[in-house]
């Protein structure tokens, strides 16, 4: 899609005052950037697979971009090669993030985030320890 409509879908997603109208314009926008962001995230993804897949990442990519619009952190935002720069670094770091997740679980991570607090089973171990 030419760089003009890009940006003529950039202004109608910032001008929408609807709820649909917001929808109608950043699905718009993802079906012109889908394909390319699952791309770049496939070629940082592990081989093998994660916990995320490719559309896990362009997801992520995607809804952090959105709101960004929304909040206005991308006012300045001009031209679809601006958007399709940011959306690419975006899905590259997001990509990034859930490889170093992946390792992280594979040197003893439990496959969840864990919370603050400690679980009970934590809790048992610790003081078997000796830790309060």
């Amino acid at each position: 899609m030419a760089d003009s409509s890009i940006t003529q879908i950039l202004t109608e997603l910032r001008q929408a005052v609807t709820e649909d109208e917001r929808q109608a314009a950043a699905a718009k926008l993802y079906r012109c950037y889908r394909g390319p962001v699952e791309q770049i995230a496939r070629g940082r993804l592990l081989p093998g697979g994660g916990l995320a897949d490719e559309e896990d990442v362009a997801q992520s990519a995607f809804r952090s971009f959105f709101d960004r619009i929304e909040t206005g952190q991308l006012d300045a935002l001009v031209t679809g090669g601006q958007a399709w720069a940011i959306l690419a670094r975006l899905t590259r770091n997001k990509a990034i993030d859930s490889v170093r997740y992946d390792n992280a679980l594979c040197r003893g991570g439990e496959g969840t985030r864990r919370s603050a607090e400690p679980s009970t089973d934590e809790s048992a171990k610790s003081t078997q320890l000796g830790r309060p």
